[in-house]
């Protein structure tokens, strides 16, 4: 019988799905226990309301003596010392719930929690990147990697190059996009559910009410831009550029862009002092999911590079049209930059039941797709059935014998 269920939160975005799911958990499974880490991230106002305990990891990505420490202390040879290590021992009967198998402390965890008796490890989709798959390297690129592995092995953690979700260690995995991800070889070994990313979403004012955020639900926006961190803290060169050039086509059409929780401060200020169509999304709510605010802002057009956001949202919202133009010839240096050498992406995720994803392949297409939808009027929307209620975390827990009380 499940007695302790763990959530690993490295973002903002799994902050929200691991705080409805824990929710949803604790109002239909009482007697279990449940707790939350967030990692790298401040939590300090956030109100769990009594339904999990939340516990806070500090920010330890900012220098390399930052993340050593993050390795050696939180995920490697000195963990039995740290807070984490309270909750994993003599762990029976438990269910760990992650969204990135490969970062140094989620792993841990992992590592704590497998082969112990009847405890499951559940990955949960985040986004895009699950559905990407590992792919092979060059053999110099690999002799730096063994060197790096060697370095994380000393401080006791590991260093993966692989796409999320292939690591052994996993028992299930909750996907929207069910019958992509069971093409993956990863997907062998697992038993796959389908996410309720439906019913996920209508937990998002909740969420901002107990973040204590507000946005203004009058806001109109044509357009939303989805900013993208292909450098860490860096910009490519003509990026912004391109940007500018993208947008230009639709005259004064009023554009919000939304920064990356990764972007640096001021990324995007060159746009806006030269356009004055542009606006960049409140500092105070901009590292927030879009997920959680697309309610908040009316708008028919999302476009980005390959953003996880703007798949999610045109696959539970009919009347906004989400446009990738990662195979843009104009945006070829953009993927050069992103490309990672871990993983490749699955272009085959790029489909919705509405019809609302487009990748165009000249910028003619991408110009007339966007100016049509801009013409446009909404359509009647789906409605929801009242009832909330996550299949996936019943069946999982019915999987493993618990019954709702």
């Amino acid at each position: 019988m499940i007695n302790n269920i763990y959530f690993v939160a490295l973002t903002s975005y799994q902050l929200f799905v691991s705080d409805a799911y824990a929710r949803y958990i604790k109002n239909n499974y009482k007697y279990i226990n449940i707790v939350v880490f967030a990692i790298d991230m401040d939590v300090s106002d956030f109100d769990a309301a009594g339904f999990y305990e939340l516990i806070s990891i500090p920010n330890l990505s900012n220098t390399k003596l930052q993340r050593i420490w993050k390795r050696l202390y939180w995920a490697g040879r000195l963990f039995n010392f740290s807070l984490l290590a309270n909750y994993f021992r003599k762990l029976t009967n438990c269910i760990l719930f992650v969204f990135n198998d490969t970062e140094p402390i989620t792993n841990r965890l992992m590592r704590e929690i497998h082969n112990k008796k009847d405890c499951k490890i559940v990955l949960v989709e985040e986004g895009i990147g699950i559905y990407e798959y590992s792919v092979q390297i060059e053999p110099l690129e690999n002799l730096k990697r063994l060197f790096r592995k060697f370095i994380t092995w000393c401080l006791g953690s590991t260093m993966n190059y692989s796409a999320l979700g292939y690591d052994s260690m996993i028992d299930v995995a909750i996907v929207d996009n069910i019958n992509l991800y069971k093409t993956l070889t990863k997907s062998k070994n697992q038993l796959v559910l389908k996410q309720s990313k439906n019913i996920l979403y209508k937990n998002s004012s909740s969420f901002l009410n107990r973040l204590r955020k507000k946005t203004n639900n009058s806001l109109v926006y044509d357009i939303i831009y989805l900013g993208q961190p292909f450098l860490e803290k860096e910009i490519i060169d003509g990026e912004l550029e391109n940007i500018a050039m993208l947008l230009s086509n639709f005259g004064n059409s009023r554009v919000l862009i939304k920064p990356h929780p990764r972007d640096f401060k001021g990324k995007y200020d060159w746009l806006v002092n030269c356009n004055s169509n542009i606006e960049i999304l409140d500092e105070g709510i901009s590292h927030l999911p879009l997920e959680c605010l697309i309610d908040s802002f009316k708008t028919k057009v999302i476009i980005g590079f390959n953003s996880s956001a703007g798949v999610n949202i045109a696959r539970t919202e009919k009347n906004i049209l989400s446009v990738f133009t990662f195979e843009l010839p104009e945006e070829k240096f953009l993927l050069d930059g992103w490309a990672d050498g871990r993983s490749t992406m699955n272009k085959d995720l790029y489909v919705s039941k509405y019809g609302n994803i487009c990748v165009p392949r000249t910028m003619e297409e991408f110009v007339n797709v966007v100016k049509n939808r801009l013409l446009q009027k909404d359509s009647c929307c789906d409605t929801l059935k009242k009832h909330i209620c996550f299949d996936e975390i019943d069946n999982l827990l019915e999987n493993n014998n618990v019954k709702p009380h």
